[in-house]
């Protein structure tokens, strides 16, 4: 029989559905000496901060979603898009409030993002990519400089967005490895500090840090029907048969594991079950999209907070579909109209419970796409842009340096796929600061992060206010 440790097969568990919230205790302890610093009683008073991670899931083509205006800029991107360039008269204008005059459009469908933009609540990041260090073309082209690993692979970036370690392959996350260190924070660790909308995720995974999941509809957290009656018996008789598993306690350390696995994952159902349906009904309007119905569940969950008591919460919700090799401006189009839609109901759901200051929604994808055409898509590429919304964002902005989008500008490579010019470290680095956490951590939990940028400098792009 293989050998199993107890880490892998709890994230087995997990993995089939089990909802769960509990920690790995053994791999707690060695995780003392670096979370008992956040003593929640004496460093918080009390504040309230969540992250939320907007996974595009297969890569975001996201030269059509922020394209250049200016006459020069404009011509270069139609010239290398080629029949998947935008008609610049279709195009959103924003006007940023730091790139000396240079005007920048967004896609037709983010009619909500171009007014958060302009109300000064979300700002772009241009050209950021995993790295291992400041990497030009020509080293590239020389591979005179280490690489992330399976540069154009999906599954090897999305790791590597999720991991913050390109250098090497790893189960770990730096979500994950967040919640390891502030998991004192939290007055009650019953329920993981980390929640899913979208099922196990490498992100949120820590050393001992396991993900809560939960369900975008209905109130389907772990234990789907438990507590309720019916007339033939069949909910009770499954509650009873719930409760029997998990009042059980075994010689055996794997059914032992289970069992406590299952009480844990019981009670945080309850917990949060009780916790949701003390809550005020939102009268904001989401859209009618699985994207709409996760973010108006994790709006619901931050509400609950009055009664759950967090202090910091990590949210991750996936959305895929944006693997566009054929039909990309008709699919990118209605894609983007769906995180448009959820991302506009999510910001008017956050006034309405009055959460705007505590709340910062950032997006993630694994590259961006070549920006030539195929033939009537895209394929893998590296460098793209992504956007941050939230009260404490300093929006009306565009923070990195906007690429040059012509066919032979400096920093193309193969199929005109873009280098970056900023690393995925020092974005996280800038999310990770304003959530709490000391220079010292920011710089173990992002290991390539010195190759980049110092913390006791300050912050690497400035976008949040902390």
């Amino acid at each position: 029989m293989k050998k199993t440790s107890r880490r892998e097969f709890m994230k087995w568990l997990s993995a089939v559905g089990l909802g769960m919230s509990t920690y790995n205790t053994w791999g707690s302890m060695r995780m003392l000496s670096m979370t008992s610093m956040w003593n929640s009683a004496t460093f918080y008073d009390n504040d309230y901060k969540a992250l939320v991670c907007l996974f595009l899931s297969g890569g975001n083509d996201s030269y059509n979603m922020l394209v250049p205006l200016d006459n020069r800029a404009y011509n270069d991107y139609a010239t290398t898009r080629s029949e998947l360039a935008l008609d610049k008269s279709k195009l959103l204008k924003i006007n940023p409030l730091n790139t000396r005059g240079k005007k920048y459009g967004l896609h037709p469908s983010l009619q909500n993002m171009q007014q958060l933009f302009e109300s000064r609540h979300l700002a772009f990041l241009v050209n950021i990519g995993a790295l291992i260090q400041p990497t030009e073309p020509e080293e590239v082209r020389k591979k005179s400089v280490p690489l992330p690993l399976g540069l154009f692979s999906h599954s090897d970036q999305q790791k590597h967005w999720m991991t913050a370690m390109p250098h090497r392959r790893t189960s770990v996350g730096w979500g994950g490895r967040i919640a390891d260190r502030m998991r004192d924070v939290n007055p009650d660790n019953s329920i993981s500090m980390n929640i899913s909308i979208s099922g196990s995720n490498i992100f949120q995974q820590g050393e001992s840090t396991i993900e809560f999941t939960v369900s975008p509809r209905g109130n389907t957290f772990g234990y789907y029907n438990y507590g309720k009656e019916d007339y033939w018996r069949y909910y009770v008789d499954y509650s009873r048969g719930i409760d029997s598993l998990s009042e059980a306690r075994y010689n055996d350390l794997f059914r032992d594991t289970y069992a406590g696995i299952m009480r844990n994952a019981r009670d945080a159902y309850i917990l949060f079950s009780e916790a949701l349906h003390s809550i005020d009904p939102i009268s904001t309007a989401f859209p009618e999209s699985r994207l709409g119905d996760a973010m108006k569940r994790i709006v619901e969950i931050i509400q609950s907070n009055k009664v759950l008591g967090f202090r910091r919460q990590i949210f991750f919700v996936r959305m895929g579909g944006w693997d566009n090799h054929d039909e990309l401006l008709n699919n990118h189009e209605d894609n983007l109209r769906v995180v448009d839609q959820a991302v506009g109901a999510f910001w008017q759901a956050l006034e309405e419970i009055n959460a705007t200051q505590n709340v910062v929604l950032f997006n993630m994808t694994e590259f961006a796409r070549t920006l030539t055409s195929n033939g009537n898509g895209t394929d893998h590429a590296w460098g793209g842009n992504v956007f941050v919304l939230g009260g404490p964002v300093r929006g009306k902005r565009i923070y990195g340096e906007y690429p040059s989008l012509a066919l032979k500008a400096d920093r193309m490579i193969y199929r005109q796929a873009l280098v970056p010019t900023r690393s995925i470290d020092e974005y996280f680095a800038e999310l990770a600061k304003w959530f709490g956490m000391h220079d010292s951590d920011i710089h173990e939990i992002f290991p390539n992060l010195s190759n980049f940028h110092e913390m006791r400098r300050g912050l690497p792009f400035g976008f949040l206010q902390v």
